[in-house]
């Protein structure tokens, strides 16, 4: 758990940095510079934000931590190279301050064969030669012009030699090694050029896919290895691009796309299979359709009804008890089914069989009419006109009773009375009308806009 805090810490300090906040980051490093574990990487990270601050104080204290993580132990190859990295560090920047000897001291301490070891035999050099010691420079110089020449700081040791041969005044030596360093940049220019050219025409890229196949159940965002190089011009100018993270990051998002891509082709494929399996059950479902079409024509209905009416009558002559069991409760053995307050789940079941019956609103099976149709009641079928004037037997009156003497008493009271009974409310135009009421005729309305108004009392013997 404390480690993977703090290499959390350790990568909030990176962005940080790469960002250029070197205040903050010298803040958040501040607090984990004394771990056991991190704390060598934390200081090293801390000396070099207090240094890039730019403050005087700050970059001593800077230099004294890199130079801390210098002269450290390195008990494995991990902390050798971080203290490599950090008398390079210590090194040029003491050559940037025309301190040669501050800088020869921080870079004499790099190994010979680590990876920071060209950049330090290029700094030893050049301290050397600051300190006017042209011939205490060859040394580190000449070791380093014998080094691969795809390294920028071997490179520079090829001009750097002829340079301390000037000074110490072997002008044909120093004339001999400008021409053999004039040749030399002039093959590797040629070379890079090669290297470019076969970069940018792909080669590298469709090269390291197909050496580096990925299988295709890791899926996205795995690690983009790259084990095995493909063959190029000059495979040594890989190296640098290679091993720089954004080109990581770019290779494994093109890897995701081609990924996705294959997926994408599979797929489509695969529509062909279902677009012949729909059109399959389309055909059947064409061929099935007459038949139960013709099957629900031949239901007669109206006789079904007369039917039911005359046995619902001979068993309430028969008994009256078991009549209301039977015909005034709702039945629980399976042929009615609650469907909840979901109207367009009970239309999409009666429109999928022609023999069901569906109880709901009436907007509802206005909008379907083209799925569903209405069952007439005591031969009233069930339009608008019909539910409004109450012919419809199923169509119920929707009343509104207020006590008069709730009206000043309860606050706004008066006004949902008067609102209500607006005609731009349970009109047939208005907003009521358009969440499903079905407006009550005109002079019903009329007489009810008046009680509103009036708060006339209501008169029993009109309810009898």
């Amino acid at each position: 758990q404390r480690g993977l805090e703090e290499d959390r810490q350790l990568l909030r300090a990176q962005l940080m940095m790469g960002r250029q906040d070197y205040v903050g980051a010298a803040a958040v490093l501040d607090t984990i510079k004394a771990s056991p574990t991190a704390g060598l990487y934390a200081r090293f990270n801390l000396g070099v934000a207090l240094v890039k601050t730019g403050g005087s104080e700050e970059v001593e204290r800077g230099l004294a931590l890199l130079d801390e993580v210098g002269q450290a132990p390195g008990p494995n190859e991990e902390l050798r190279s971080l203290r490599d990295r950090a008398n390079v560090a210590l090194g040029f920047g003491a050559l940037q301050d025309k301190k040669p000897r501050e800088a020869r001291n921080a870079l004499q301490r790099v190994r010979l064969n680590g990876a920071q070891s060209n950049k330090a035999l290029l700094g030893y050099g050049w301290a050397a030669a600051e300190l006017n010691d042209p011939k205490l420079a060859l040394v580190p110089w000449q070791e380093l012009a014998q080094r691969n020449i795809t390294d920028a700081a071997v490179l520079e040791a090829h001009i750097a030699v002829p340079y301390a041969l000037s000074e110490i005044g072997s002008y044909s030596g120093a004339l001999e090694r400008y021409q053999a360093a004039t040749e030399t940049f002039n093959r590797e220019k040629v070379r890079l050029d090669e290297s470019i050219v076969a970069i940018r025409s792909g080669l590298l890229v469709k090269g390291l896919l197909s050496q580096n196949p990925v299988a295709a159940d890791i899926g996205l965002d795995a690690f983009a290895r790259m084990d095995k190089l493909p063959e190029m011009p000059h495979t040594a100018h890989l190296v640098p691009l290679l091993a720089d993270n954004p080109f990581q990051e770019s290779f494994k998002h093109l890897r995701d796309l081609r990924f996705l891509s294959s997926n994408l082709t599979h797929w489509q494929g695969n529509l062909g299979t279902f677009t012949d399996m729909l059109d399959n059950r389309k055909a059947a479902f064409a061929q099935r359709l007459p038949a139960v079409r013709a099957q629900a024509g031949a239901v007669d209905m109206p006789q079904l009804q007369l039917r039911r009416d005359a046995l619902s009558a001979a068993l309430k002559k028969a008994d009256e008890a078991k009549f209301k069991t039977i015909c005034n409760r709702v039945r629980e053995d399976g042929p009615y089914v609650e469907g909840g307050e979901n109207d367009n789940l009970i239309v999409q079941k009666v429109s999928a069989n022609p023999q069901a019956l569906g109880v709901f609103g009436f907007s509802f099976m206005e909008e379907n009419a083209d799925r569903v149709k209405d069952v007439p009641l005591a031969g009233v079928t069930a339009t608008y006109d019909n539910i409004a004037s109450g012919k419809f037997p199923a169509s119920r009156p929707l009343y509104l009773y207020v006590k008069v003497q709730h009206v000043p008493a309860v606050r706004g009271m008066r006004e949902f009375l008067l609102e209500y009974a607006r005609e731009s409310t349970w009109g047939r135009k208005g907003y009521l009308a358009r969440k499903g009421l079905v407006a009550a005729p005109d002079a019903i309305r009329r007489a009810g806009e008046a009680t509103a108004v009036n708060l006339t009392a209501m008169d029993v013997s009109a309810l009898q």
